[in-house]
């Protein structure tokens, strides 16, 4: 159960701010986020938050681990976003899970051993494990689709990133603009082209990456991420997705050293990077969130409060006609 706990930690640390807390949003008065022409009621978001804050496996879960009743608020506005996201991919793309699937994951994250801990590590987070049964499903088929959708593309994605640092955020803005024009300016600051390396050798080290470090398996190509000095550093992170390309169709079996195929990924790793994913999407929605609960941020494909917003990321420039 503990890891359980860390990975709800460090789920709803992308999020934050309690749902009867301060602060009103003008433009969002009776909706928790609108996504593109869908929205979530506030008094959706404080029934779920209620169902999960009545449940004394929950409220014993983060009491231990400092799990607060604003994180969990976060993360049910950061769900909602991603529901709609992930089941319009898979309208578009033909992303499919079975109610079986669904019943097979309930069932393994429950099951228990004889001093009532997880037989397993499960997919689901305690927040998504504990509330409403039917929203459960729910969110359990989004996570499989998104699962789903990082096995697709594990086999298949190759990105070459460029990387540079800088000790001031005025330089680092004009970094990031020099970088998503390129030239001789941008190439001399990232050091040169960078070498495309395949997802399937990426995903299985980011187990302990920070979000704006899987960010860049979802930037679309020419994207830009400027990142933010981490707590106690000064330095700022601007890094271009120089090539971003799928092998179609997927390439033969690899040997030894270049890569992990799907199947011997962790699945909460391909949550991770089918969440990642959807990124490209995500930039092409109109996604806004109540105030009272933060903003969107592109990098974690999350919720948090403004001032915790790690970096932002710059769309590449429109191709022309």
């Amino acid at each position: 159960m503990r890891s359980r706990v860390i990975r709800a930690i460090a789920v709803t640390s992308i999020l934050g701010a309690v749902v009867a807390g301060c602060g009103s949003g003008p433009s969002q008065v009776g909706s928790a986020v609108i996504v593109g022409d869908s929205s979530v009621g506030l008094s959706s978001v404080e029934s779920q938050l209620g169902t999960l804050l009545a449940s004394p496996r929950l409220t014993a879960l983060m009491a231990q681990s400092g799990v607060t009743p604003d994180l969990v608020a976060r993360e049910l506005v950061s769900r909602a976003v991603l529901h709609d996201l992930i089941r319009a991919e898979a309208a578009e793309t033909g992303l499919t899970v079975t109610d079986a699937q669904v019943d097979e994951t309930i069932a393994a994250d429950d099951r228990t051993t004889d001093d009532n801990q997880p037989a397993a590590a499960t997919l689901e987070s305690p927040i998504a494990q504990y509330g409403d049964p039917a929203l459960r499903r729910e969110a359990v088929r989004d996570d499989l689709l998104m699962v789903e959708l990082g096995r697709r593309e594990l086999d298949r994605l190759n990105v070459a990133v460029q990387v540079g640092q800088t000790s001031s955020e005025a330089d680092a803005q004009a970094k990031a603009r020099a970088a998503l024009t390129g030239g001789p300016a941008a190439d001399q600051f990232f050091g040169g082209p960078a070498r495309a390396v395949p997802a399937s050798q990426i995903v299985p080290g980011f187990a302990q990456a920070p979000p704006y470090a899987w960010s860049l398996l979802g930037t679309p190509q020419g994207g830009v991420i400027i990142v933010k000095p981490q707590q106690g550093d000064t330095t700022w992170t601007i890094a271009k997705v120089q090539s971003r390309t799928l092998a179609d169709p997927p390439p033969p079996a690899r040997g030894q050293d270049d890569g992990q195929s799907a199947d011997q990924v962790d699945r909460t790793l391909l949550l991770t990077f089918g969440t990642h994913l959807l990124q490209p999407r995500a930039m092409a929605t109109d996604i806004r969130i109540n105030p009272r609960y933060g903003v969107w941020d592109p990098l974690s494909m999350g919720v948090l409060p403004a001032d915790q917003v790690p970096g932002t990321i710059l769309a590449p420039p429109a191709a022309t006609p």
